[in-house]
């Protein structure tokens, strides 16, 4: 659904403490694929890191996720980063103070107010900010929690990829615990929206294909204990 724009005769917005600040240069990124949260009309900056915001989506209270031409991510206000575990609050987002980018920066808002993502986003979330990347903020209980979640979900696959030369779209999905599992499709649109949710099963995925075929690894690899 899209955002209605302000009418450019509407007063300033009002500043408060869960207003994220205004850069003071644009900076460029993407936009990591945020959850389906409400589109709404909002009084937050037009001007984000990425250029001239399109789309504004309220996550919660001073978590606000946007979406540019060119790319986007979320913005937090100076209230909501003081909330943030001291190790979270000490990472160096890419796009400047406030701004976590969404390609792997979004992760590190996961992480620290899990309370407005679901089980699905926080595995994704520890998967982005593994390894160096990460700083060792991928902490034990926090790498628990997420496998907690892959051990009850061992069948489950999510798009890796997708590509049409014009009308469908051949996707690729790959199984959580291995890799080299994987599912092709073909499919009417780009996400394959019929799938429904981001991760799956093989019936689902099957279900929804227009046609599809299984690419089998040569030995399973175990999902973790």
């Amino acid at each position: 659904m899209k955002v209605a724009t302000p009418s450019s005769t509407a007063s300033s917005p009002t500043r408060n403490k869960h207003n994220p600040p205004l850069p003071d240069q644009p900076r460029r990124a993407r936009e990591w694929c945020a959850p389906p949260f409400t589109f709404i009309v909002m009084p937050y900056p037009k001007q984000t890191p990425w250029g001239p915001s399109q789309n504004q989506k309220q996550i919660a209270e001073g978590i606000v996720s946007y979406s540019t031409a060119s790319h986007g991510g979320f913005g937090l206000s100076q209230a909501r980063l003081a909330e943030m575990p001291p190790d979270l609050r000490a990472f160096q987002p890419w796009a400047g103070e406030g701004w976590y980018e969404e390609d792997c920066d979004w992760a590190v808002v996961c992480l620290a107010f899990p309370q407005f993502f679901d089980e699905v986003q926080y595995y994704f979330a520890i998967q982005a900010l593994k390894g160096e990347y990460g700083c060792g903020i991928v902490t034990p209980e926090r790498q628990a929690k997420a496998d907690a979640w892959l051990s009850r979900n061992t069948d489950k696959f999510t798009i890796g990829g997708c590509c049409t030369s014009g009308g469908d779209w051949d996707a690729s999905a790959y199984s959580l615990v291995n890799r080299d599992l994987r599912l092709i499709g073909l499919f009417q649109d780009y996400p394959p929206t019929a799938i429904g949710p981001a991760v799956f099963t093989r019936r689902q995925f099957e279900s929804a294909a227009l046609k599809s075929r299984v690419e089998q690894p040569a030995s399973p690899i175990q999902a973790p204990a």
